[in-house]
C-alpha cells in the first residue's frame, strides 16, 4: 500500500462524509502507510478513543480503516473541554514523518510478538 499518496488522502477525506470528527489540523503520511500495510495484513488495533463522535486518540488509524472500509472499533474517552474540531477537508497531509526510527523498531517489534502468538 506504499502507493498511497497525500493527494489520494486529500480526496478521500474531501469526498467521504467521515462519522467521527477530527481534532487534528494534520496527519502524518508515513504513518498511515504503515498502519494500511499492517492493516492489509491482518493485523488489528486498539479501539479509536473517542466523545460524542470526535476522535480524542486515533486519527491516523480511523483514516485506514475508513479507507479500507474496516470496521472501526471505538472506546468513549473524555476530551479536554480546550479541543476543538477541524473539518476532515482542511486537514493538512504532511509528508515528513514524525515517528523517529526508535518508534517505528518498536512498533514492528510488537506487530512482530502479535504474530508470533496468533
Amino acid at each position: 500500500m506504499n502507493e498511497i499518496s497525500p493527494k489520494i488522502i486529500e480526496e478521500f477525506l474531501k469526498n467521504n462524509d467521515l462519522i467521527l470528527k477530527s481534532t487534528h489540523p494534520k496527519i502524518c503520511l508515513p504513518i498511515l502507510k504503515r498502519i494500511l500495510n499492517k492493516l492489509t495484513q491482518g493485523e488489528r488495533f486498539d479501539p479509536i478513543k473517542i466523545e460524542d463522535n470526535i476522535i480524542i486518540n486515533g486519527h491516523h488509524r480511523y483514516v485506514c480503516l475508513s479507507i479500507l472500509n474496516l470496521e472501526v472499533e471505538t472506546i468513549k474517552w473524555t476530551r479536554s473541554p480546550s479541543v476543538t474540531t477541524i473539518p476532515w477537508n482542511e486537514v493538512e497531509i504532511v509528508t515528513l514523518d514524525w515517528d523517529t526510527l526508535e518508534d517505528i523498531e518498536r512498533h514492528n517489534k510488537i506487530s512482530s510478538e502479535h504474530e508470533m502468538s496468533q
